[in-house]
Formats: C-alpha cells, structure tokens, sequence
C-alpha cells in the first residue's frame, strides 16, 4: 500500500495537466485561479474551481484503493477513522483531504508547487469544453522545467470549471486493476 501511496511528482504532473464564480468569467480567468490556489496549497479553494462531475469522477476513481488498503492508510491520510469514513465524504472534501494528504506526506512537492508559474496562453473550444493552453515553469531538484500543456474546463452554473486530465483518469484506472 505504501507504494500506491508514493506517487506525488506523477500527481502532481497529473493535476497540473488537468476553480469563487466571479473570477471564472472566462476560461483563462478560471486557469489563473486554478493556478493559484495549487501554488497556495489552498485544496479547499482548488476544489471549489472543479467541476462537480470532475469532483464525483475523481472520488470514483480512487475509491477502489480502500478494497486494497487492509491498514487504513488512506483513512489516516484522510484525517477520518476508517473506510467507512472515507466513502462519506462528499466528493469535493474527499478531493481537498486527498491532496492535502498527499501534499503532507511530500514536503518537497509543496515547494515545487510553490514555486512554479503558469503563463496562460488561450483557450480552444470543443463543442461545449474549453481547453486552455498554458506554459508550465516549475523547478524540480534546482533544474528549470517548462512544458506547454492543456487543462480543460467547462460551465456549471455560468461559470467555468475545472475537469479531469484524461491523464489522471488512467492514474486512477490503474489503481483499480
């Protein structure tokens, strides 16, 4: 189970390739505070930018890990008393918990995410998703790294949010078999 656990550069690759509504006017306004709150570490803030849908699918998604944690690892990562606990939540808590353990258990990843920057570029439509590209500079172990990448978003309630990167879904397939 403590390998499963052990994957916070692939996450945090992960969420960064993947939201209070007046700033979500657009989609790059959406990206800019995305952004922010990973810098800031503020999961609870970062969960309210997801789309409920993103928020329901990542909950689903990494769930099937308790059927393999026989220690509670997960739950004591969570903050709550058993598995039973952890299926409770409500998918956005169980969003900010998860990272916040993650980010808990990785004190460098904090840094690295504190210290990167991401320069919005634009967004591409696709029916009803926008896909907003952006540059990603970060250092990792004193070496810069830059990546042009896309996360996507897509309206609730007249504001744009955050979806899943096809990335993160397959992370979290894996899990499951």
């Amino acid at each position: 189970m403590k390998t499963i656990l052990r994957f916070p550069l692939l996450l945090l690759a992960l969420l960064l390739a993947a939201r209070p509504a007046a700033a979500q006017a657009t989609p790059e306004a959406l990206a800019e505070r995305y952004f922010a709150t990973m810098r800031a570490g503020d999961w609870k803030a970062n969960a309210a930018l997801m789309h409920p849908e993103a928020l329901q699918s990542f909950q689903s998604l990494l769930l099937p890990i308790l059927e393999i944690d026989e220690e509670g690892e997960v739950a004591r990562m969570l903050g709550v008393a058993d598995n039973e606990a952890v299926k409770a939540l409500a998918p956005a808590a169980f969003y900010e918990r998860f990272l916040n353990g993650m980010m808990g258990q990785q004190a460098g990843l904090a840094a690295i995410l504190g210290g990167s920057r991401a320069e919005i570029v634009g967004h591409v439509m696709e029916g009803d998703t926008a896909h907003i590209v952006y540059r990603l500079n970060m250092e990792v172990d004193g070496a810069p790294m830059s990546k042009v990448t896309v996360i996507s978003a897509k309206r609730d309630g007249g504001v744009w949010r955050a979806l899943l990167t096809g990335e993160m879904e397959g992370l979290a397939g894996m899990f499951r078999t």
